[in-house]
């Protein structure tokens, strides 16, 4: 269901008029958005992301929605690695390689009547 239709959905069942969408919107666009990011916080959400160690280092500057790192897999083997965080945004590993970096991520806000939440499978 895209954001449009949540927004009427949620006019009609509070017995406004739908014409009256535009007066609301904002206030309706930040209380969707507000229990849309509670319910993901109780899911945890995770993405998986390929990347490539240069000098045994992982640079994850360009994975913006991070929240955190669940795990850190060597794509050949497949086998969990020991990781470790540094300041500068990127993590250490044991050899140049490529790695499945696992991570729990903030789903995007909605703001445009197309826009969909991003909602767990399974």
């Amino acid at each position: 269901m895209k954001l449009g239709q949540i927004i009427k959905m949620a006019m009609m069942q509070s017995g406004e008029d739908i014409e009256d969408t535009e007066e609301y919107r904002e206030r309706m666009i930040a209380y969707i958005n507000e229990g849309y990011r509670r319910m993901m916080e109780k899911f945890r959400p995770t993405k998986t992301a390929t990347l490539y160690a240069d000098g045994g280092e992982i640079d994850l500057a360009g994975i913006r929605d991070m929240l955190e790192i669940d795990s850190v897999r060597r794509n050949e083997t497949g086998r969990e690695e020991r990781y470790e965080p540094q300041a500068d945004g990127k993590i250490r590993v044991s050899s140049d390689s490529a790695y499945d970096v696992e991570y729990t991520y903030e789903p995007k806000e909605m703001e445009k009547d197309t826009d969909e939440p991003e909602l767990p499978q399974g």
